[in-house]
């Protein structure tokens, strides 16, 4: 399978798809298209399993703080 590039992240995800073997490719399709079918965004999933592995309560919590942070070095 070979896969167009254009540049910046682009590249660095083509790179690191090319490193998996086809059956590994079909099973991240059927996941991504189950979770659209969905309607589920497993960007945000990720970031609440990381967080809350951390502690965090949830995603709301975690952009608290960081605002927070943001404010004290204004």
């Amino acid at each position: 399978m070979t896969i167009a590039v254009e540049g910046g992240f682009t590249t660095y995800a083509v790179c690191e798809l090319e490193t998996y073997s086809d059956a590994t490719l079909n099973l991240y399709y059927r996941d991504i298209f189950l979770a659209a079918t969905q309607k589920r965004n497993l960007v945000e999933e990720r970031y609440q399993y990381l967080y809350g592995n951390l502690g965090f309560k949830d995603l709301e919590e975690v952009e608290a703080l960081a605002q927070k942070r943001a404010a004290v070095k204004e």
